[in-house]
């Protein structure tokens, strides 16, 4: 055949031009290995139509696979005509695939197809076509395949990248081939390093339970952790011995620690620590050595309690615990840590007096002081607090035969450092042995926790009883703040009304929330309200809260502590009788320290209320840095007795740790503190004290509280914290539901603070977290709920859940349920919701919750299968304003979403409808009152009302309607708790939206400037026209869904009086003046008569003078006196009793009711409105100045006794005169 190959060539190809000029139908294929197949016009078009669906050049193998089944289904229909024609399928061979894929394949280029697609016809050309193929494909045959021999790649950026011919274009996805350093070697990809996370070894040796937790990073493999008790050569003991400097080695224990990969030990990479923890109930342990590999030995920094020993390291081989000789001990695990000797003591009670001295012997005594011995106030310094042997001047007696160099080591307890050793010469117990030491000795950074130092001791001899006295100064750990990195948390701040500030009596102390937890000088009983200074009183709070997460106090009372922002926003004169000042969801600063936590430090800085929080500010005095958020009454920031409370969202990671650290949080301060997680009371910190540490680390579970006051140290290990034991320290896995910190990682929680300053003085407050996640954030969300009107429908209740099943109900604050109820305005209200935490690095959060109607308004039906979705989203930036959106999750929720027109919408839900189950009623009352005459109108009256709904089950109930929405002249108002509305005369309140079938409408009183009570009207109702005498309106609806309930009241009961001044002849007196005076001399009414004798009344001389603003006098009784009688007349000493009754009428009499009867007239005047008023006319009579009054008057007997005067001195003169003539 290959004779005649060109041959063959010419004839196919006129074949071929032949075909594609006249025959109806031509199909043409084309790949790489040059390969064809000519199908039928049926499958060829099939070909094109799903090439064009798929837009694309190339067809997948599933399209592929398809497309060459159907040809080969139409070559097999054409043999059973035409045996001699052959069916081939195409093969589609991918230069990088190696396994030989036997189906037959066609792949037709879009292009090529769409190019052909008009010149295809029917099947009548079948057989020339395919004969056309068979010699194409013998053209192609012989032809040399695309080598492949250069290739692009091009990264996906996710492990693979795509091969591409240079020569023909053909594109392969492939993985990337990564080298040592996770780069492709192909595509330059860069393999991202896979995200670490720390991780936690727990191993169980004999009676010890071994733990390793192995920071993010420490190592690059998957490494195995072992740990072996192993016993120690006697040159390893030997080495032991010699390196433990505190005294000779009694109990030892020894642990084999690695780590493995493949079986080969592997140390952590350079930069990271391993923390390691052994327990055991039969440890005694003082000291960690690491016996090392070079046969060399150290001493460890570790943490030792009772049953745990603690501590880090780079490296790994032998430890071993030991145990020291008793004698060589000073002090341990106390509260001020440890401390040992290299020299053994023979005795430790006994002081020089009373057998401890010896010549040549020395004796040591231990003591404390740090700069909190020093008085605030008077700076004067407290004496070193004696450590040990601490009893009635006992000393450490070491014999004559020690060295006189002693060497001493120091270990600080948690939260603490050593400032510093003095060495001091004490003769006896005066605080002046203390004023300059022999020796001071300061160590270096590295020491501070764990600190050795030597020292020349003195010997006791006959002449010279000297004590050695060490003082160390453990001082608090304070970390630098960062005060340009900081985050902000959500706090309720309230100022309470202060008690007395000092003195010891209770007399001033406020007692606001019960006798135990008073707001006074911190000085008066009980226990609770006494300052224990170093000590905590426990137990004055509820250690469970989680039900409503409302802070209360075990006994308390029904006061709200700390209320919410918007309660006490609604009604803030409901708290004025115990609360000044308010700061509601207000941010408190946290600044970043140089350890990692975020701190809020007083005694670093001054806390004030400053750029609407709460923010630290530098002073002068340090003796200013306090916590003080509000203002005194000089306008300083330096007010007592507050508290604050404040959330913090949290999370933990699984290990517990954070960056490498175990997570912890810390407070320090004065004075009561109570902790939650979750609304579980952890860390009890009550009573009136001086500043005291506590804190809880997340990762173990232990809870530790530290007292320190004039240079005593105290401490729960020990007890000595504790005034009163609650709680104590018991372990956070013991009392939330999370076992452990790995259950506790699932999800997010809330700590929080409840802090009070209620001993006056001092304010200390520092709180320190390491959490994980920083930047807690909160949301507030409002929603509306409408009528089938659109109108605000109130008495909806909406929840909101974690999850979609709504299955878990979400919480607010220490653990509130988030339930909120729908207002007059039909507002739903969520606040302080948590929308997250946002994580170092990031920008924003977003937290989804979901909501759920869960009790619908009386006559509305429940959407019990109605789920709405809400989503928050919150920046770090806290100016920037959250994104909320709510969604309907559901077909049932759709159907009751509307967007800002009222259109249904199931995204950018702006408001939720309602679906009636009873048609709305509506209600109005009218209240009207007449009065006859403008001279008796009370146009400022206000009458009561009560709205009651009558419901009927085996009998009539009456609820009254509390809460319920109504309009006066347009206006919104709502009754109050118990049903209760008021009118004033001529208003229309108008109710909607009821649905009983039955009300009563009571009134019940009346406010009233000018006395009046309702018995002084006579009231009639009128129900839709019909009229009736009483107060308590019955209404029923029937087919009438509106009612209108009148009240008028008819003033008819009505008294008045005149008191009128006349002479004894009945003539009516102008300008006598007079008091009416209150029984209880409290006010005075001061009146004159005018030219009728008519008394108009004043409320004060002024106006009287002046004759302006004349008064009413209102109900009550009085004594009447006359104060100036008229011209020419005499001034009455007569006191009369006034008693003033609008509605029972008038009482005046002097002595005995009844004597007055003589100068009463009682007048009636009819009235406009048919009413007749009962006017009493008093007549209050004076004599002329010439008559001698019967009332007891002066005016008259000066003259008369004058004139008899006057006519005997003359007679006298006269006869003096005749008797000196003669």
């Amino acid at each position: 055949m290959k004779k005649f190959q060109f041959c063959k060539r010419i004839m196919s190809f006129v074949l071929a031009m032949t075909l594609v000029f006249l025959g109806p139908t031509v199909a043409y294929a084309q790949e790489h290995d040059l390969s064809a197949i000519v199908a039928s016009t049926d499958q060829t078009n099939t070909q094109v139509d799903s090439n064009k669906e798929n837009n694309s050049s190339v067809v997948d193998s599933e399209a592929a696979n398809q497309t060459a089944g159907e040809a080969e289904q139409a070559d097999t229909a054409e043999s059973t005509s035409d045996k001699d024609k052959a069916s081939e399928s195409t093969k589609n061979d991918k230069a990088d695939t190696s396994s030989e894929n036997t189906s037959d394949e066609a792949t037709n280029s879009t292009e090529d197809t769409e190019d052909k697609e008009d010149k295809l016809n029917d099947k009548d050309d079948d057989k020339e076509t395919s004969s056309s193929d068979k010699n194409l494909k013998e053209d192609k045959e012989d032809e040399e395949d695309c080598e492949h021999t250069e290739y692009e790649y091009k990264a996906n950026e996710d492990g693979t990248h795509v091969k591409t011919c240079k020569e023909c274009g053909e594109e392969v996805t492939e993985d990337c081939d990564f080298d040592d350093e996770g780069i492709c070697k192909l595509c330059g990809f860069e393999q991202p390093e896979e995200e670490q996370e720390d991780k936690i070894f727990e191993i169980k040796v004999n009676d010890f339970i071994i733990k390793a937790e192995v920071p993010a990073g420490t190592f690059d493999e998957d490494v195995e952790f072992i740990a072996e008790e192993i016993n120690l050569s006697s040159k390893e003991k030997e080495l032991v011995n010699d390196t433990v400097s505190l005294g000779e080695v009694e109990n030892l224990y020894a642990f084999d620690l690695r780590f493995e990969f493949n079986g080969k030990e592997i140390e952590p990479k350079e930069g990271y620590n391993v923390k390691i923890s052994i327990e055991s109930s039969t440890i005694d342990t003082d000291v960690v050595v690491h016996i090392k590999d070079d046969a060399t030995a150290e001493t460890v920094d570790s943490e030792i309690t009772e049953d745990k020993v603690s501590f880090e390291s780079d490296s790994f081989s032998k430890y071993a615990l030991a145990g020291i000789n008793g004698q060589h001990v000073l002090y341990k695990e106390s509260a001020y840590g440890s401390a040992y000797t290299d020299q053994r003591h023979t005795e430790q009670n006994s002081s020089i007096a009373s057998g401890g001295f010896g010549d040549n012997r020395i004796a040591v005594r231990m003591f404390q002081k740090n700069e909190y011995g020093i008085d605030y106030y008077t700076d004067k310094e407290f004496a070193p607090k004696e450590i040990a042997p601490a009893n009635n001047n006992d000393c450490f007696i070491y014999s004559p035969s020690v060295y006189d160099n002693f060497t001493f080591t120091f270990e600080a307890p948690e939260n603490y450092y050593i400032a510093k050793v003095q060495l001091f010469e004490i003769y006896d117990d005066s605080s002046d042995n203390f004023k300059n030491a022999v020796k001071t000795f300061i160590p270096q950074e590295n020491e501070k926790y764990n600190y050795s130092v030597s020292m020349t001791l003195n010997r006791m001899h006959y002449w010279n009883k000297v004590t050695n006295a060490v003082v160390i100064d453990l001082e608090p750990i304070t970390a630098t703040l960062n005060m340009k990195k900081y985050t902000e948390v959500r706090a309720n701040l309230v100022n309470y009304k202060n008690g007395n500030l000092t003195g010891d009596s209770d007399k001033n102390a406020k007692k606001y929330f019960g006798d135990n937890f008073a707001f006074s000088s911190g000085r008066i009983d009980p226990d609770s309200n006494h300052c224990r200074y170093p000590q905590v009183y426990q137990g004055l709070a509820k250690n469970d809260i989680s039900s409503d997460g409302v802070f209360r106090l075990s006994n308390g009372n029904d006061k709200v502590i700390f209320p919410e922002k918007k309660d006490y926003e609604k009604a803030p004169w409901s708290y004025n009788e115990y609360i000044d000042e308010y700061y509601g969801d207000t941010p408190v600063q946290f600044n970043l320290d140089e350890d990692g936590y975020w701190t809020l430090d007083s005694r670093q800085y001054k806390y004030i209320y400053k750029d609407n929080g709460i923010r630290p500010i530098s002073t002068s005095n340090k003796k200013q840095n306090q916590f003080r958020p509000f203002k005194d009454k000089n306008g300083n920031y330096e007010d007592s007795h507050f508290g604050m409370l404040l959330p913090i969202n949290f999370s933990v990671a699984q290990n517990g740790l954070t960056n490498g650290k175990d997570t912890i949080f810390k407070f320090s301060g004065d004075d009561d503190v109570f902790v939650y997680v979750d609304g579980k009371l952890v860390l009890d910190l009550g009573g009136i004290h001086d500043i005291v540490k506590g804190q809880i680390n997340f990762t173990t579970g232990e809870v530790l509280i530290q007292g320190d006051y004039a240079n005593e140290l105290t401490a729960s290990w020990n007890d000595s914290v504790y005034y009163k034991k609650g709680i104590g320290t018991t372990n956070l896995y013991d009392i939330i539901p999370e076992n452990n910190v790995l259950e506790l990682s699932q999800k997010e929680h809330v700590l929080t603070v409840a802090y009070f300053e209620r001993g006056a003085h001092l304010s200390n407050c520092k709180i320190s977290y390491n959490f994980k996640k920083t930047e807690t954030r909160t949301a507030d969300f409002s929603g509306l709920k409408v009528d089938e009107n659109g109108d605000g429908l109130a008495g909806a209740e909406f929840t909101l859940y974690t999850d979609e099943q709504c299955t878990q109900v979400a919480t607010i604050g220490i653990g509130k349920p988030a339930v909120a109820v729908s207002d007059a305005s039909g507002t739903i209200s969520f606040t302080g919701l948590s929308a997250g935490v946002i994580e170092d690095g990031q920008d924003s959060v977003q937290k989804t919750y979901y909501l759920k109607e869960t009790q619908a308004p009386e006559g509305y039906n429940l959407p019990d299968n109605a789920i709405w979705q809400l989503d928050f989203t919150v920046f770090k930036n806290t100016k920037k304003e959250p994104i909320r959106k709510l969604t309907a999750l559901n077909d049932a929720a759709k159907a009751l979403s509307l967007d800002n027109n009222g259109n249904q919408t199931s995204v950018d839900v702006k408001a939720i409808e309602n679906v009636l189950t009873k048609q709305p009623k509506k209600l109005s009352v009218v209240k009207t009152v007449t009065y006859g005459s403008d001279a008796y109108t009370d146009a400022d009256a206000q009458y009561t009302f009560k709205l009651v709904e009558i419901v009927t089950k085996y009998v009539d109930v009456y609820i009254p309607m509390a809460n319920q929405p109504y309009t006066v002249n347009g206006h919104l108002f709502t009754t109050d708790s118990n049903g209760q509305f008021v009118l004033k005369a001529n208003e229309m309140a108008v109710f909607e939206n009821l649905y009983e079938s039955r009300y009563q409408v009571i009134e019940e009183g009346i406010v009233s400037n000018e006395g009046y009570t309702l018995d002084n009207y006579e009231t009639r109702i009128s129900i839709d026209g019909n009229v009736e005498v009483n107060r308590v309106a019955n209404v029923t609806y029937d087919t009438n869904k509106e009612k209108t309930v009148q009240f008028e009241n008819i003033l008819n009961k009505v008294f008045d009086w005149q008191l009128i001044k006349v002479s004894t002849s009945g003539k009516s007196l102008r300008g006598a003046e007079f008091t009416l005076t209150s029984e209880d001399k409290k006010t005075t009414y001061y009146g004159s008569s005018d030219e009728n004798g008519l008394v108009k009344w004043y409320g004060s001389e002024n106006d009287m003078a002046s004759g302006s603003n004349p008064v009413v006098i209102p109900d009550g009784s009085y004594i009447l006196s006359e104060t100036k009688a008229p011209s020419g007349f005499a001034k009455s000493n007569d006191s009369w009793h006034i008693i003033l009754d609008k509605k029972d009428g008038l009482t005046a009499y002097m002595s005995n009711k009844g004597d007055l009867k003589d100068r009463t007239v009682v007048e009636n005047q009819n009235l406009a409105n048919g009413v007749t008023l009962k006017m009493v006319k008093l007549s209050f009579v004076n004599q002329v100045a010439y008559t001698l009054p019967e009332t007891g008057g002066s005016g008259t007997y000066i003259f008369t006794i004058s004139g008899v005067l006057a006519m005997l001195w003359a007679a006298l003169l006269l006869y003096k005169t005749r008797s000196i003539k003669k």
